[in-house]
């Protein structure tokens, strides 16, 4: 993306929030001194009445995360059915105890991907008691701590639910010489390179990611040089991919 953005005479700056939501504000507001022309936000705040008085006078195109109330064009990626599609094969294939670790409660990506789980899980037949959540917000030790108790209350397949949580899932099961895809089915995205030694051992939610960071960049652009008000964005979904040799059932 900040390719892209070159080519067009922009330069991209990047913050992060930790997903704090003081530390986005103050954020918001180290942006706006620096004179940006556009904001593409991934708020972690939930509504838009805590965020619209921080917010620069510029373009923004919310991105990946909905804000409620939030007037703003939106670009997110459509996860539900690729985790839906993801926790019924684990199903068929013999899982009856799964383990799901969880962004924030409050963010729209969380909720889809929760919502998914417990519609497959209903449409399988089982009880909704078959799968615990564990809500680590992206903080390595937590994920560790919390894969680590799903692996000793018997869960069999593990999602993580973001690139973070997968790579600390990963370094967990690695640290405790656990082999995944075969002592335990672990499910979520490996677009990251770190993961890559690992991509024919998961179960993967696949992303678009190069087809999503171009219309993101190409869409702020045309806003702030004003030559559409409110761009067409397409909708983008993410797929499932089972894991090589995934047909034998536990």
């Amino acid at each position: 993306m900040e390719t892209l953005c070159a080519q067009s005479g922009f330069s991209l700056l990047l913050v992060t929030t930790s997903e704090n939501p003081e530390r986005e504000i103050r954020q918001l507001h180290t942006l706006a001194s620096q004179q940006v022309g556009g904001l593409i936000l991934a708020s972690t705040i939930e509504r838009y009445d805590e965020l619209c008085n921080d917010l620069p006078d510029v373009p923004i195109l919310y991105f990946d995360r909905r804000v409620q109330g939030a007037p703003g064009p939106y670009l997110g990626m459509s996860t539900y059915q690729a985790y839906y599609d993801a926790i019924r094969d684990i199903i068929r294939r013999g899982h009856r105890r799964l383990g799901y670790l969880a962004g924030l409660n409050r963010l729209s990506t969380t909720q889809e991907r929760l919502n998914a789980t417990r519609t497959a899980i209903a449409d399988s037949g089982l009880d909704p008691d078959c799968y615990e959540v564990c809500y680590c917000n992206s903080v390595m030790e937590e994920t560790i701590r919390s894969t680590r108790h799903l692996l000793e209350s018997g869960c069999t397949a593990i999602v993580a639910s973001n690139r973070s949580m997968m790579m600390s899932a990963i370094c967990c099961l690695c640290g405790m010489n656990i082999t995944i895809g075969q002592d335990v089915e672990l499910i979520g995205t490996t677009e990251c390179s770190l993961a890559l030694p690992f991509a024919d051992r998961i179960n993967r939610i696949s992303q678009p990611v190069d087809a999503l960071s171009n219309v993101l960049g190409r869409s702020i652009i045309s806003m702030i040089s004003g030559d559409v008000a409110s761009p067409e964005i397409p909708l983008l979904k993410a797929r499932y991919i089972p894991r090589l040799g995934a047909e034998k059932t536990v």
